[in-house]
């Protein structure tokens, strides 16, 4: 009888949608979900899929309803269950917000099938009005319910295929270099540390069962031969045969980032086989090993990554090579002409760490002594730091500043400059030109920015997120000439934390942003001095030292949302809602200990130059 009854409210309902409210005399309407189509009925765990449906508003011109999507393992509607039982396998895939337009309409939704399925065939259900917000005609057809008869609900039938029992993947590589630029063996100088650091970052996945932690190993490809590379190690401050990665840092998903090392031997045996007058390039490949279990791999073509840098080399009397053009003129731009016969001392720096599409940092740093010794004899002293942020693609220049001081015997040119940008607006330029001077400068702001905005989908729910810095920047250096040429001091520092504020426009999902984040931590110093000694062996007298202490992308930043979904149960064969249940999704944009973290010395150099 109960079963007549339902069929005959049914029957009641439709006669009303197809006059379009002529039944609403107690001012109730009814929505009701039917005729789901799928554009492939044959997917796997992290796919997407997109479902057609159509929505009937009946006697509603206003307002709005939420609509729920949830996956139900097939296995659950073919075991008979007389009594009332919590299905054990069912994944809420998808919320919809639809608009009451008392008509019917045909809607589209896509999701990611969860990487958590177990395989097999699942039902499609939608669920209308689930927090039943909406008084109606008809309660009982917003989901399937326990008085249905056996395939008398509307559903979608999907084949799925489930994730691995176990399965490492390497993916997501990212390089912070776009070439490799060497000195040759020719040039190199006795007291001269001679490596060259590949830096990057690149996302180890796993599946299944695993242990708690692999390692990450490096290789060069030289002479047709695969040979060893080593890591830095941020946490021992040296360089290792492997790097460890924690599998406990996250689920499924760890952000590793990376500094591979040429060392002296590899550079001299690239060098031996490198033909000026060809394009070169030096293939490196990454992959990850799990020693720590007998568990066979699913797929192990997937356990490496090959990558390839084009290769350039400079001699001592190199200019730089036709093929290379730099992406930035920064260095084009810091100083006057140094005069005629310079010698030059001076090194660049120029990577990035992170995932644009995150977050990521470009760090650029360039310190240079020039020396003068005919004409007129002179020095010049150069230094730039640039610090850009990418947030969700979009690029920002947090911090930039350079500067110059330069002395002739002539008095000629002698004088300082410098520049300072913050957050893409100039607040400082200086200069001053004159026979002798001292100059000190020394500022430091503390800001908050928000720079970028982004929409993620956090499980099922869709969440809007702006994200920003906040911290502290500053310089404190002092360039100066008085019968000796002398600059140094903290070219800049930075210190920024990111931060992030996200948004929910859903009535059954709350949310935020859970984030102890880093994102940079630079100091980048110089030291030298150039002075004149004009006795009877006349000659310029100098020395340089180019330092910086770098920590780049640590911590952790991630969104969360809670959802106040829908216990799903199963009475006879039929799946349908019970009660409420709060599910908490999450999205790790980084769980890392640090990307790059390192001190080290870039240049260090003093002696004489006979006049």
């Amino acid at each position: 009888m109960t079963h007549y009854s339902s069929v005959l409210k049914t029957l009641f309902v439709l006669m009303c949608a197809a006059t379009l409210g002529a039944c609403n005399n107690d001012g109730k309407g009814n929505l009701v979900i039917s005729d789901l189509q799928a554009e492939n009925h044959k997917t796997q765990y992290g796919e997407e899929v997109t479902i057609t449906y159509t929505f009937q508003s009946t006697g509603y011109s206003s307002g709005e309803t939420d609509v729920q999507f949830v996956l139900v393992h097939g296995d659950e509607t073919e075991t008979f269950s007389e009594n009332e039982t919590e299905i054990s396998e069912y994944h809420i895939v998808g919320l919809q917000t639809l608009q009451l337009k008392n008509g019917i309409s045909r809607e589209t939704v896509t999701f990611n099938v969860p990487e958590s399925v177990t395989g097999g065939q699942y039902e499609l259900i939608a669920h209308v009005d689930p927090e039943n917000l909406i008084d109606e005609l008809n309660e009982n057809d917003n989901a399937p319910h326990p008085d249905d008869e056996k395939d008398q609900y509307h559903h979608v039938v999907l084949d799925i295929e489930g994730p691995p029992d176990h399965d490492h993947h390497l993916q997501n590589l990212s390089l912070g270099i776009k070439q490799l630029i060497l000195d040759s063996p020719t040039s190199w100088q006795d007291g001269d540390e001679h490596r060259s650091d590949i830096v990057g970052h690149i996302d180890v996945r796993y599946y299944g069962e695993h242990s708690d932690a692999v390692s990450l190993i490096g290789e060069v490809e030289i002479n047709g031969n695969w040979e060893p590379l080593s890591f830095w190690g941020a946490t021992t401050s040296s360089y290792q045969k492997n790097l460890v990665v924690d599998l406990s840092l996250s689920d499924h998903a760890n952000h590793i980032g990376f500094d591979l090392v040429l060392d002296e031997a590899h550079i001299t045996d690239l060098w031996s086989t490198y033909n000026v007058s060809a394009e070169n390039n030096v293939n490196f490949r990454l992959s990850v090993n799990d020693s720590g279990t007998d568990l066979v791999e699913a797929d192990e073509s997937n356990n490496h990554v090959d990558f390839s840098l084009p290769l350039y080399f400079f001699t001592a009397t190199d200019a730089t090579p036709a093929s290379y053009a730099p992406e930035s003129n920064y260095l084009d731009s810091i100083a006057p002409a140094a005069g005629i016969g310079a010698i030059n001392y001076e090194k660049n720096f120029d990577a990035s760490y992170g995932d644009t599409s995150k977050f990521a940092v470009t760090v650029e740093l360039y310190g240079k002594l020039a020396l003068v010794p005919l004409v007129d004899p002179g020095a010049v002293i150069s230094g730039t730091g640039d610090v850009s942020a990418y947030f969700f693609n979009a690029e920002n220049t947090l911090f930039g500043v350079s500067f110059d001081g330069s002395a002739y015997a002539s008095g000629t040119n002698t004088g300082y400059a410098t520049e300072m940008v913050i957050f893409n607006a100039t607040i400082l330029e200086d200069e001053y030109y004159t026979s002798s001077y001292s100059k000190t400068w020394e500022k430091s702001w503390e800001e908050e920015k928000v720079l970028a905005s982004a929409r993620f989908s956090i499980g099922p729910v869709p969440m809007s997120v702006e994200a920003g810095v906040s911290g502290s920047l500053g310089l404190e250096m002092e360039v100066g000439y008085n019968a000796e040429l002398t600059g140094g001091g903290d070219l800049f520092s930075v210190d920024f934390g990111a931060f992030g504020r996200g948004g929910i426009d859903l009535l059954i999902a709350s949310g935020g942003v859970q984030a102890i984040f880093n994102l940079i931590e630079n100091t980048f110093s110089m030291e030298s001095t150039a002075g004149f000694d004009l006795g009877s062996n006349p000659n310029i007298y100098y020395s340089i030292t180019l330092q910086d202490a770098i920590d780049v992308i640590s911590g952790k930043f991630g969104l969360y949302a809670d959802l106040r979904g829908i216990k799903w149960c199963k009475k006879w064969f039929i799946p349908y809602p019970c009660g409420s249940k709060t599910t908490r999704y999450s999205l790790w944009l980084y769980q890392t200990p640090s990307v790059f973290e390192k001190t080290w010395t870039l240049l260090s150099k003093s002696g004489q130059v006979d006049l």
